[in-house]
């Protein structure tokens, strides 16, 4: 008990603290108005919204293979949840949408996090189970499920929008 509570507030800290600079890099970047800057270049350079989303969803899928679904999400929030209003995207569709990408980024070697993480509570060994086994299995999982589901939630937002739209109407 007392090495997984150390364990765990090890592991919350290193997370408070990468959410700390994420929100200090946010303010620093809405300070010096970076997000409109980039916000005008992308509207002024992205010809319609389909494009915007294909565009988004590469980067978000970068961004999720570097880095943690936190800080993914935040940059995103800080970047391209403007953008994404110009073109007339819902934000809740977009929240999917980042959500989706940042889930995926995190299977992804080269950091893949999520991918480390389930086989450390699996118990697999690297030595009995080499990383190029792990990426063989990621590559098929992404190629035959997490695309089709991105690209659904992407191009049919009415996936990501039937709960959100079903409250509203309850209210």
């Amino acid at each position: 008990m007392p090495s997984g509570i150390i364990e765990a507030g090890i592991t919350i800290g290193a997370m408070g603290t990468i959410v700390f600079f994420m929100f200090a890099l946010s303010r620093a970047m809405v300070f010096v108005n970076v997000p409109s800057m980039i916000e005008e270049v992308l509207v002024a350079a992205i010809p319609n919204k389909y494009v915007f989303l294909l565009a988004a969803n590469g980067l978000l899928i970068l961004m999720g293979m570097i880095m943690d679904d936190v800080s993914c999400c935040i940059l995103a929030a800080i970047i391209l949840f403007p953008v994404a209003m110009r073109f007339g995207i819902s934000p809740f569709h977009f929240g999917a949408i980042v959500g989706v990408n940042a889930g995926l980024g995190n299977l992804t070697p080269p950091v893949a996090p999520l991918l480390y993480f389930a086989a450390g509570i699996g118990n697999v060994p690297v030595k009995l189970y080499p990383l190029n086994r792990y990426t063989k299995t990621v590559i098929l999982l992404l190629l035959f499920a997490q695309l089709p589901v991105l690209m659904l939630v992407t191009y049919i937002p009415e996936i990501s929008l039937f709960l959100p739209n079903l409250w509203m109407a309850a209210r």
